[in-house]
C-alpha cells in the first residue's frame, strides 16, 4: 500500500487541445512518497524513517487522509514515523463539481 505526504495542491488549467479536453481543469497534488516496504497500516503496524522523491500527480489519484506520529524506540533508536490508517475498506475520496456547489449556494442565498 502505497503512502505519501501531500506538500501542495495546485490548480491547473490545461489550455484548449483535443488530448486534455477544451479548457479542462485539473487539481494536482505535490507528494513525498514514504518507503513503508509495501506494508498496509490498516493490517499491521507500519513505520517509515525514509522517503524516496517526490512526484506530482493527479489530486483523484488519493484514496483516503490518514495521520502519522514522531516515534523513537526499535533496535535502531532513531526516529520514524507511524502511521495511523483507519480507513479501511469502507474509505473513499470523493470530489464534488465545483459549478454544482455554486449553483446550490446561489440557490441558498434566495432564501435568506
Amino acid at each position: 500500500m502505497p503512502y505519501g505526504r501531500v506538500e501542495k495542491v495546485i490548480e491547473c488549467q490545461l489550455p484548449d487541445d483535443p488530448a486534455f479536453g477544451i479548457g479542462k481543469l485539473r487539481l494536482l497534488v505535490h507528494i513525498t512518497p514514504c518507503k513503508t516496504d509495501g506494508k498496509d497500516a490498516t493490517q499491521e503496524l507500519t513505520f517509515y524513517q525514509m522517503e524516496t522523491a517526490s512526484i506530482i500527480t493527479d489530486l483523484a489519484s488519493i484514496w483516503a487522509v490518514i495521520g502519522c506520529v514522531p516515534t523513537k524506540g526499535g533496535p535502531s533508536m532513531q526516529r520514524h514515523w507511524g502511521i495511523i490508517n483507519r480507513s479501511g475498506a469502507l474509505a473513499k475520496t470523493n470530489f464534488d463539481d465545483e459549478e454544482e456547489e455554486s449553483s446550490d449556494e446561489e440557490e441558498d442565498d434566495d432564501y435568506e
